[in-house]
């Protein structure tokens, strides 16, 4: 009776042990969740026989080992895959491109190593990719080259790549999250970036990002996190930053900018901003009574002078920080 069974649920119960060899028998299954559980050991490779799972095979935030198994490649209808927040090592097996219903596919957290494979751009119905926080490498130039342009949500930080963000970054249009953060990468951001229209959060803290700012930046609209802290980023501001309307938070602090930052006040969405550690000329542009009491709404008695600030309010509402 248990080959019939479609549909098995034990999400974040108190199952312990292994995910049995046995579970290839259930040929009907099409979700399988186990996320949250104790399980432990590996994913068994008769994982590949369960050809009928369609909708969602989750197993994150367990206490797997061992390694993603090829045979995972079988499950050629599967649209969701969770494998993230467990201990897995080796790397993500090729066979990966032969699911071309794949959908979402979140290995974040684990111990995962090597190149992503190439053949993930044969999974044409590919909406959010995410290896976040592993000890994968590779070129990062060839893991965008290769990404559906179906790409909805990009995690890649916190891993070993090398190279810098290259301009086929505009070829994935439809692309909304994007968070790059930690790589170490150098180079420029390049002005390609404006053709990500739909993109509402861009997160590239902790790179080696040079050079100034493109101006097609002004071209995302709907863009409400941009996070470049921590980079050499350098020259003045565009003037096209001013037109992100829908932009809530905005940290380009520990760079280099200069000249003055006071277009920022034509950002009237914004409730968290960090521009301290750049050498700017002045900051007086910024010190407009009603635009610093919007900026600065955090605080529980905003202060109107240049000593206050959106960050120092949120650390006690100390009100004599030397930076914005």
């Amino acid at each position: 009776p248990g080959s019939n069974l479609a549909y098995l649920d034990l999400s974040e119960t108190a199952v312990g042990d292994t995910i049995p060899s046995m579970v290839g028998e259930f040929h009907q299954l099409t979700e399988l969740q186990l996320f949250g559980t104790a399980i432990n050991g590996t994913i068994p490779s008769e994982i590949g026989r369960l050809t009928s799972l369609s909708v969602d095979f989750s197993v994150n935030n367990c206490l797997l080992e061992g390694t993603i198994p090829s045979e995972i490649g079988l499950l050629q209808r599967l649209r969701v895959l969770f494998v993230d927040r467990n201990a897995l090592g080796g790397t993500i097996p090729t066979e990966l491109g032969r699911m071309t219903a794949l959908e979402t596919f979140e290995g974040g957290f684990n111990r995962i190593i090597g190149a992503v494979p190439t053949e993930i751009g044969n999974c044409a119905a590919l909406q959010s990719f995410g290896v976040f926080q592993n000890m994968l490498n590779g070129s990062v130039e060839e893991l965008i080259r290769v990404m559906p342009s179906t790409l909805q949500h990009l995690f890649i930080g916190d891993n070993e790549f090398a190279g810098s963000i290259p301009t086929s970054i505009g070829r994935l249009r439809g692309l909304q999250l994007f968070n790059g953060r930690r790589l170490d990468l150098p180079g420029t951001l390049p002005s390609e970036i404006g053709r990500l229209m739909s993109l509402t959060g861009l997160y590239l803290i902790s790179n080696r990002l040079t050079g100034t700012l493109p101006s097609t930046i002004g071209l995302m609209t709907d863009l409400q996190h941009l996070e470049l802290g921590s980079n050499r980023f350098s020259g003045a501001l565009p003037d096209q930053l001013s037109s992100l309307n829908q932009l809530a938070r905005l940290d380009i602090s520990a760079n280099q900018f200069t000249g003055s930052p006071a277009i920022l006040t034509g950002l009237r969405s914004l409730t968290s901003l960090h521009i301290h550690q750049n050498p700017f000329d002045d900051i007086d542009g910024l010190c407009d009574k009603t635009w610093v009491e919007f900026a600065a709404n955090s605080c529980n008695t905003p202060v109107f002078d240049c000593s206050c600030c959106t960050e120092c309010c949120r650390t006690g509402g100390r009100t004599n920080c030397q930076s914005v």
